[in-house]
């Protein structure tokens, strides 16, 4: 969680990179630079909220420090809410 200034800007990372997919100061140690790397260049700006909650960042999924995530697949499965005895 952080309180961000007013009139403070968020970059935003375009990621279709190998790993690491991102390399940046501004999010956190485990983004710093190691040994060679280089920054990632942002592809743009957005405006900061003022406050923000921590998060735990993932390629298909994030959660909250309350543990609210939303992720998504790539499964190829379809599937269906089928009523009970119906769909055989």
């Amino acid at each position: 969680a952080a309180d961000h200034a007013s009139g403070s800007l968020r970059p935003v990372v375009l990621t279709d990179f190998p790993y690491p997919r991102i390399v940046s100061d501004s999010r956190g140690p485990g983004y710093e630079p190691v040994d060679d790397q280089e920054l990632v260049a942002p592809g743009g700006f957005v405006p900061q909220v003022p406050h923000t909650y921590g998060y735990w960042d993932n390629i298909y999924g994030l959660q909250n420090e309350v543990q609210l995530s939303i992720a998504e697949s790539t499964c190829g499965a379809k599937t269906a809410g089928w009523a009970a005895g119906k769909g055989d």
